[in-house]
């Protein structure tokens, strides 16, 4: 899970986090990534405590303390580093894209059991964007429910698949999305070795 809850300078309410989002500011700063981690975070669905996961080499990241809780963001904290990354990824397109807002992540919707993996509020457009990532299977018509139920609700939908998934058994949800006029973006990966000595 990409985002949690933490207590505003008030001490009163409470205020989401993406840590990823701060990474750059703390840097490999031992001591800062500590204070993080000692901080007292909650999940802001369920508002069970959870840990800071602020590794070097990964996305950072939250998981519940508890693997009993019961939570909707559970099904997040088993995400692969890849649907973490596509998940920024996707963030910052849609916000180069309609140039408006601060997309957010892991948000339920109003009316809808749906909790999507990027949202991005346009005030002047005057709609709502939910971007999904999907990399696991995924049947057809789960993808046309799901799509159909963002509509419903006057959301937007936008979905990213994996640029060689397409090939790999999306076609036909690419298809169908796009004969809906929804948009669709193709992720290409690739990966980087970065090697640095320790002091």
């Amino acid at each position: 899970m990409l985002v949690a809850e933490i207590k505003d300078e008030s001490g009163e309410g409470w205020k989401r986090i993406t840590l990823e989002r701060r990474r750059a500011e703390i840097g490999q700063s031992t001591v800062k990534r500590q204070k993080l981690r000692e901080r007292v975070w909650r999940c802001p669905e369920c508002h069970g405590p959870v840990l800071a996961v602020l590794a070097l080499k990964k996305v950072w990241h939250f998981r519940h303390h508890s693997p009993k809780e019961n939570c909707a963001l559970r099904g997040g904290e088993g995400e692969s580093e890849l649907h973490r990354h596509l998940k920024f990824a996707l963030a910052g397109a849609l916000e180069r894209h309609y140039e408006e807002g601060i997309a957010d992540f892991e948000l339920r919707l109003a009316g809808l059991s749906r909790i999507a993996d990027v949202l991005l509020e346009l005030p002047r457009a005057g709609f709502t964007v939910a971007g999904e990532v999907q990399l696991s299977p995924l049947s057809l018509e789960t993808l046309q429910q799901r799509t159909r139920d963002y509509l419903g609700a006057e959301v937007e939908p936008v979905w990213c698949f994996q640029k060689d998934a397409i090939e790999l058994g999306f076609r036909e949800h690419y298809r169908w999305l796009l004969e809906q006029g929804c948009l669709v973006i193709l992720a290409q990966t690739q990966v980087t070795v970065h090697e640095f000595e320790l002091p």
